[in-house]
């Protein structure tokens, strides 16, 4: 993306006016009043300005009263055809922001379920620990990716450790309700049969505490595919720049090619844990 000069009131620069309505499938732009814009080089909503070659975007380059997108071509169309046009950007986004996403469920995973393990084993300290992560999940999403910015600049890095710091709450407390309500009889026997404390732990205890372990992933999950979007705002990458660029530049295609891989992402998150915490419930009671 790099700028260009939009054309200012119907004349770019100088150079031979605008023709206005020189696209028959697009409406007039009742008063516009151009300005500087950025555009890409395939904008899909881009028509020639001037005979310099200059570009002129009735949606993004003028404040209509009333703008609207070309007859033959529908949003979700037009969105379609941006992500085509723009598919290796369109592909890196994505990748940042699966890889984002997964690597803050993963490291939220290690820190949170060995200390949900402690926690449910020091029943003490539990209440002043769970209140303290509870508190964060209360921390608006944005505010925590600024938070982090002052100590760890800008970009992928302080996304992360914002997206961990989301992610561990829902994990750490389902952890230990999960252990917690393990039925101490199973436990009690299964040491009367000569069982030591790790075998309780990885043989007893773990399959049955893991249904209500995958249910607080599934959660983080879902918070996490969702509020990485806002990573676009301190320069993290992902799909979230689509939504952030499309809003900025009133286009809501654009924001349309951020917003459905998102939701597709969440939605595919939660599906799948949600399998995966059902095939555990199986297999416990069966056990």
């Amino acid at each position: 993306m790099f700028g260009r000069l939009a054309a200012v009131d119907g004349v770019c620069d100088g150079a031979t006016p605008c023709a206005k309505d020189s696209h028959p499938s697009r409406a007039t732009i009742a008063s516009p009043t151009c300005f500087i814009i950025p555009v890409f080089d395939t904008d899909p909503f881009a028509t020639p300005c001037c005979e310099t070659g200059l570009v002129k975007s009735q949606a993004r380059s003028c404040q209509p009263d009333e703008v609207e997108y070309p007859y033959s071509v529908t949003m979700l169309e037009a969105a379609y055809r941006y992500a085509l046009t723009n598919r290796a950007v369109f592909l890196d986004a994505l990748f940042t922001h699966v890889r984002l996403s997964v690597l803050a469920l993963a490291i939220g995973g290690a820190l949170s379920v060995p200390l949900g393990v402690y926690v449910a084993r020091r029943r003490p300290l539990a209440p002043q620990l769970l209140g303290a992560f509870s508190g964060l999940r209360v921390v608006p999403s944005l505010a925590i990716l600024f938070l982090a910015v002052p100590y760890l600049g800008l970009g992928f890095l302080p996304a992360l450790v914002a997206l961990v710091i989301l992610a561990c709450p829902p994990i750490l407390i389902n952890t230990d309700a999960g252990f917690r309500g393990v039925d101490a009889g199973v436990a009690e026997a299964a040491r009367g049969m000569g069982m030591d404390a790790r075998q309780v732990l990885w043989r007893v205890e773990v399959p049955l505490a893991m249904p209500v372990v995958v249910a607080g992933v599934r959660t983080a999950a879902v918070d996490v595919f969702a509020s990485a979007t806002l990573a676009a705002f301190i320069g993290g990458g992902g799909l979230g720049d689509f939504i952030y660029r499309g809003f900025a530049l009133f286009e809501p295609p654009i924001m349309l090619v951020g917003a459905i891989p998102v939701a597709i992402l969440t939605l595919g998150a939660e599906g799948i844990l949600a399998g995966v915490q059902r095939l555990l419930e199986n297999a416990s009671r069966a056990s």
